[in-house]
């Protein structure tokens, strides 16, 4: 689990609003890879206070059927409510940086 911050003034980038990301990847796959590399940068540019929970289902498979997901890769965002599944690579940034925010 991976939680971003703006370490250089430790204030909060989000306005004061919890995010929580949830990324359901297939191991090291290309798809998965660019999944987790697009998150990352999204989560740089706009969301840097952001808690991100990587679950690997080639890992933890029981865990991807719990949770309803079953497409890899597939971004859940968990906070704030209500949650939003988006599948892919998140490759186009811009969209998918809207639609976590709304």
């Amino acid at each position: 689990m991976t939680r971003m911050q703006n370490s250089a003034n430790g204030q909060n980038t989000t306005g004061g609003v919890e995010y929580h990301f949830r990324l359901y990847v297939a191991g090291n796959s290309p798809n998965s890879a660019r999944a987790r590399e697009n998150l990352k940068r999204i989560c740089e540019a706009k969301y840097r206070d952001a808690r991100i929970e990587t679950i690997d289902v080639t890992e933890d498979p029981r865990r991807c059927l719990e949770d309803g997901v079953l497409v890899t890769p597939t971004l859940v965002r968990v906070l704030p409510r209500p949650c939003k599944r988006i599948i892919g690579d998140l490759s186009d940034r811009e969209s998918v940086a809207g639609l976590l925010a709304g």
